[in-house]
C-alpha cells in the first residue's frame, strides 16, 4: 500500500476523510500481518496455540 499521497510527500494532498479511511485500512492489512507472523513463530518453535507459548515461558 503506498502512503506516500496520504502524507503528502509528493506535494499533493488528498482530503482528510480519504487518508483516514487508507490509514484504517492499513492499519487493518497490519493488524492481520502481524498475527500471521505471529503463528508463523509459533509453529516454527513447535506451539499451536498462543496459550502454549505463555505456558512454555512460565
Amino acid at each position: 500500500m503506498d502512503l506516500d499521497p496520504i502524507c503528502g510527500t509528493g506535494g499533493e494532498r488528498v482530503p482528510v476523510l480519504a487518508a483516514r479511511d487508507a490509514i484504517a485500512g492499513a492499519c487493518t492489512i497490519l493488524h492481520s500481518a502481524i498475527a500471521d507472523v505471529r503463528n508463523i513463530i509459533y509453529q516454527v518453535d513447535g506451539l499451536t496455540d498462543p496459550a502454549d507459548a505463555v505456558a512454555a515461558q512460565d
